[in-house]
């Protein structure tokens, strides 16, 4: 899935900017996975302009670009009524920490998973 950033919204204060170091208006990016909250946002995990490591941004600040769905997306709920989109080795607990704490195993398997969506989007 590919979408195309459309505006820049501010996620601490909720005004819309001009610009900011992540994103770019009018660039398409590849939404790694999707996260969508009760009541809440939907959010859109991916790599943006500053910083190889992954974010998440409101999807109101994207239209699709591709609806194409990557083959190694599944869907999970939590207990809190999260849904998240995403590949299955991602949803395991731990492993944000230990890609964020540069864990090897974790950051191998990041780039797997990121190197199918990719080729598939």
């Amino acid at each position: 899935m590919k979408v195309r950033c459309i505006k820049i919204i501010s996620s601490t204060t909720g005004e819309e900017l001009d610009s900011n170091p992540w994103l770019t208006i009018g660039k398409e990016y590849t939404v790694l996975s999707l996260r969508a909250f009760p009541d809440g946002p939907v959010r859109f995990q991916l790599v943006g302009d500053s910083d190889d490591r992954p974010g998440l941004f409101d999807s109101v600040m994207f239209v699709t670009a591709s609806k194409r769905i990557p083959p190694n997306w599944v869907a999970a709920v939590d207990d809190s009524g999260i849904v998240e989109l995403a590949p299955s080795r991602w949803l395991s607990i731990g492993f944000w920490d230990g890609y964020f704490e540069d864990s090897p195993v974790e950051v191998e398997i990041f780039e797997e998973e990121r190197r199918i969506i990719e080729e598939s989007s």
